[in-house]
């Protein structure tokens, strides 16, 4: 049996013949360990370990699990609500057993329990259960609810950008074509700051990441084709971003190609190879084309921004701890 870490080295597949593939996700040393991983990536320490430890029966201590901060990423950290600090609350010890060491801000050392921690993350993950997803704008409304409550980075917040980032472009009333500019830059958005995530707790070669790259390169696409239309953008930028959609579905199909056929990784990694080969015609036929279908001057566009709601962090602390 394979080594568990929380940030892993190699991915592994069932193939259709039920035979198990495994490769190296990331580059590995001679001498050094492989390992798979037991839990949920985008889970934040909290979780994984207790995962681990009622459904596993070890606890975790690698460096992923024993850094507050979740290698930088700051997954499980909440913000600080002490006027004038802005720091980050984690907590004092992510290997206590039990899970029931208090959190504390790293600046201004402001204390919350454990207990309240648990509290709040448990009333969100019913929220988010109870909003589905079907409707991305119920998904909006709780994370604007919480976005100054949690750090930018924080699992949850994360999850729900994963969640939009699939359901704008596939969901009823939320088709690819039917986007406007707000929605597609969110996606974009959405998926980037994932990617962000992924480079550090999930780097390499994962369906996760082929998933997200794939739903990255189509509304770009989209977006620089509708630009090209209207005429409002010139050749070179037109060509800049054809190529950097080239470039993610190049590392999709990379991240997807030992997925079997059967699977809907295997299906989206056929669909981008046909992409790319669409895409790359597409690409020599524009290289053609005159000036005069182009924008003679780089035109910078400021896309509209989604309003915010403001929620504190000790106000719902102190109904939390009221319960």
């Amino acid at each position: 049996m394979m080594s568990h870490f929380c940030v892993n080295n190699t991915h592994h597949t069932l193939m259709d013949d039920m035979t198990m593939v495994v490769i190296a996700s990331t580059p590995i040393k001679k001498g050094e360990q492989m390992t798979a991983t037991y839990t949920h990536i985008l889970s934040a320490t909290t979780e994984r370990r207790k995962h681990l430890r009622y459904g596993k029966f070890f606890d975790c201590t690698c460096a992923r699990c024993s850094d507050p901060t979740e290698m930088g990423t700051y997954f499980g950290a909440l913000r600080c609500s002490q006027p004038g600090c802005g720091g980050n609350i984690l907590s004092t010890d992510p290997l206590a057993p039990t899970n029931d060491a208090p959190w504390a801000c790293d600046r201004c050392r402001y204390k919350v329990s454990a207990v309240t921690v648990e509290r709040l993350n448990k009333m969100i993950y019913m929220e988010l259960r109870q909003a589905g997803e079907e409707d991305p704008i119920k998904l909006e409304t709780i994370f604007k609810k919480y976005q100054y409550v949690l750090h930018p980075q924080h699992f949850h917040l994360v999850g729900i950008k994963h969640s939009l980032s699939q359901m704008y472009g596939r969901v009823a009333g939320y088709l690819l074509p039917d986007l406007s500019e707000a929605q597609l830059l969110r996606k974009v958005n959405c998926c980037r700051d994932l990617l962000q995530v992924l480079d550090v707790l999930d780097p390499g070669i994962t369906r996760l990441r082929g998933l997200t790259l794939y739903e990255l390169h189509a509304p770009l696409l989209l977006q620089a084709n509708r630009a090209f239309q209207n005429t409002t953008i010139t050749k070179s930028n037109f060509l800049q971003q054809l190529r950097e959609v080239e470039g993610y579905l190049d590392r999709t199909i990379y991240s997807l190609k030992h997925e079997p056929l059967s699977s809907f990784e295997g299906e989206i990694c056929k669909i981008a190879r046909n992409s790319i080969q669409e895409l790359r015609k597409w690409i020599q036929k524009v290289e053609t084309l005159p000036e005069t279908h182009f924008l003679p001057e780089k035109q910078e566009v400021v896309p509209g921004h989604l309003s915010e709601e403001d929620l504190t962090l000790e106000t719902l602390l102190k109904k939390l701890e009221e319960q």
